[in-house]
């Protein structure tokens, strides 16, 4: 349902024109029925006064529900005025868990529309996914853009002008405004202008709404499916991280969560709300032991975070539709965990993770080869200790804030990481050490390192001088050298209030550059800064 409010209908009983077949005859329509003579060859009106069953019954006569009063529609409620979000369903409240608000649909008590839904539930099921097409989130809003397309510019003018502008102002050229009567509402309530984009908004987070409702194709095609195994290790029992497989998921967007467990089935789905986390115990849904079990998350573009994957071991991982995930856990604290086959994630230089803030891969020892996170530019913590990866690719300026590598990693290039406050590179043995690096390279940082004369600084770049740290606060060319060291102060004083004030340590930490430039004193640290 694109616009699961705008249902108003006209319940009509009247001649079609087209004969249809009754597959379930009533006493009570018999008078608009035709019977079969010489096995449907010839036809007749019906006769007698009860249901034959040995007769084949066809009839011109059908109910239909005309559409009308489509005004509700795309989160408009009765008054003109945008207040539903996209997802509400019959019985939900217009304001969510207050009865006294009233049911979003007026039509909610309505005992004929309960007892279609508890009663034909799975024949709804079964229209939609018939009818999914016509459901197509991008064909609708082509269809819109293309209807209001139909309009010039001066009919949208002249539209808002007569609705909008003359109600508030009370002016009116044409009588149909009692002269001085003003009604503001319209402008400051009701005007929503062409809905372009509200209505792009909507749409498409109603259909992902309402085809994970009835898990049509949409959610579940490959590139909306984030695929893993998980198993159970050998030997279970003295396992230093004890197996559990309760599925933690959070959706970006309001929705029903949808997961098959192997070849066992769907499991119920859950009606979830965006930025809540629920627990999937997928255990539930299989045998106790889990050998090569697939799992397969479907409508993962509406999905934000899953979590506990340490615990189930997962491994084979197929990661698509990635659009909207903000955290990915499957790292543990745990000293001793392994899962020896988790050895790489399928990340790429082209995988984009645009909203992934948070990647946690703690102590997978097994996990190894570079990792490719060039794609992830609001990545704010990436905790990698414990693993054997060689290398780690960040975007240009990147967002990183905390930083934790394993001492297989000897290069690093950071490049603008303006943003980073805990950088740490952990030996075998879990402790800070540095040793490992043999280039790192950091440039572009807003330290910039002692202060230099005729050197060109940005706002935010920040300098050690005499001891005392400073930030640029306007872009310019420093000063000659020659200014600091004339008995002179005047100038100079002048020059740092203008373009420097007196700050903090740095937000790129100086110390951990100093530990790691004493620690590979014979190996090559390059400080572009």
């Amino acid at each position: 349902m694109m616009d699961n409010r705008a249902k108003n209908t006209f319940w009509h009983f009247a001649k079609t024109g087209t004969y249809v077949n009754v597959s379930h005859p009533v006493k009570a329509l018999l008078h608009v029925y035709e019977e079969s003579t010489n096995n449907g060859a010839t036809w007749q009106k019906a006769t007698g006064t009860e249901i034959d069953t040995n007769k084949q019954y066809r009839t011109q006569y059908a109910f239909d529900l005309w559409a009308y009063d489509m005004d509700t529609a795309l989160g408009i409620d009765n008054n003109g005025e945008l207040s539903f979000p996209y997802g509400k369903e019959d019985d939900d409240y217009r304001v969510e868990g207050v009865p006294t608000s009233g049911y979003a649909f007026n039509g909610a008590g309505s005992i004929f529309w309960r007892r279609l839904k508890t009663s034909f539930a799975s024949e709804i099921a079964e229209v939609m996914n018939t009818a999914q097409d016509g459901f197509n989130a991008e064909d609708l809003i082509e269809e819109f853009d293309q209807f209001q397309n139909c309009f010039p510019e001066e009919v949208w003018r002249l539209d808002i002008e007569r609705k909008y502008i003359r109600t508030f102002t009370g002016e009116s050229v044409d009588n149909s405004i009692r002269t001085g009567k003003k009604n503001p509402r319209f402008l400051t309530s009701m005007m929503q202008g062409r809905k372009k984009y509200q209505r792009r908004q909507w749409i498409r987070n109603q259909s992902l709404y309402f085809n994970s409702k009835y898990r049509l194709k949409d959610i579940t095609v490959a590139d909306n499916t984030v695929e893993f195994n998980v198993i159970t290790p050998a030997d279970k029992e003295n396992a230093a991280l004890t197996p559990n497989y309760d599925l933690k998921l959070t959706p970006y967007q309001d929705m029903y969560l949808n997961v098959t467990v192997g070849n066992g089935g769907p499991t119920p789905s859950i009606r979830a709300k965006a930025g809540k986390t629920y627990t999937i115990p997928i255990a539930d849904y299989t045998a106790a032991n889990f050998g090569e079990t697939r799992i397969y998350i479907y409508g993962f573009k509406g999905i934000s975070g899953v979590g506990n994957l340490a615990s189930m071991y997962p491994y084979k991982f197929t990661l698509n539709a990635l659009d909207r995930l903000k955290v990915l856990d499957m790292g543990t604290d745990v000293a001793g965990y392994v899962n020896a086959n988790l050895t790489a994630l399928p990340f790429t230089e082209t995988t984009e993770l645009p909203l992934l803030e948070t990647l946690n891969i703690k102590n997978c020892h097994s996990l190894g080869g570079p990792l490719s996170l060039n794609k992830a530019n609001n990545l704010r913590t990436l905790e990698a200790a414990g693993t054997t990866i060689t290398g780690v690719n960040l975007p240009q300026y990147t967002s990183i804030e905390t930083l934790h590598l394993p001492s297989s990693v000897i290069n690093l290039i950071l490049y603008g990481a303006r943003k980073l406050t805990d950088f740490k590179v952990y030996d075998n043995n879990n402790k800070v050490n540095y040793s490992s690096l043999f280039t790192l390279y950091v440039t572009d940082s807003d330290y910039s390192g002692d202060w230099y004369g005729n050197k060109e600084y940005k706002v935010d770049d920040c300098i050690l001088l005499n001891d005392k740290y400073y930030r640029c606060i306007q872009d310019h060319i420093s000063v000659a050298t020659a200014i600091k060291e004339n008995t002179d102060a005047t100038e100079w004083n002048a020059y740092l209030a203008e373009n420097w004030v007196e700050t903090k340590e740095p937000t790129l930490p100086v110390d951990w550059i100093k530990v790691a430039s004493d620690m590979i004193s014979k190996k090559s640290v390059e400080t572009d800064i």
